[in-house]
């Protein structure tokens, strides 16, 4: 409860940045340095329980990105199709040693945060640029869709 304050800053001042991109008409520039600010300042500025104002920041994010999406979005999308194991040596290799949670407690060291962020963004934009796309040629999976919104909105 005492880093409320700054978790409503936080989440406010992402909030303030997609408004103003989609006021000002930037497009699909404004993802990405939306997405630079949300995790700079989680390497940069650490503090208690900030899991739960990043959530918030990158469900803002995701918002925007679907309205506008994300500049080069098709070229990362292939680049993350075409060379995904790849991929995934580098993501393995930004894993830290640190114990706990490290999205409530960040990390001490600005390598670490950097490394473990780094791994949440590297994910965040394969994801929603569609990098990592999965059919469902017969349609055998189509419960899960309201499965997983079940799952997302009544989780504890």
């Amino acid at each position: 409860l005492a880093q409320a304050p700054v978790m409503a800053y936080d989440v406010a001042s992402v909030a303030f940045l997609a408004s103003l991109g989609c006021a000002v008409g930037v497009g699909g520039d404004t993802g990405w340095i939306v997405l630079a600010f949300v995790y700079g300042m989680r390497v940069c500025f650490p503090y208690p329980y900030v899991g739960y104002a990043h959530n918030a920041q990158l469900y803002v994010w995701a918002m925007l990105v679907e309205a506008f999406p994300l500049t080069g979005a098709r070229r990362v999308a292939v680049v993350v199709r075409s060379y995904w194991p790849l991929l995934l040596c580098v993501l393995f290799l930004g894993i830290i040693r640190d114990t706990g949670r490290c999205d409530l407690f960040p990390a001490a060291s600005l390598v670490s945060r950097l490394r473990f962020y780094g791994v949440g963004a590297a994910l965040a934009v394969a994801f929603v640029v569609g990098g990592v796309h999965v059919s469902d040629p017969y349609g055998e999976m189509a419960w899960l869709n309201l499965w997983a919104l079940y799952a997302y909105l009544f989780h504890v």
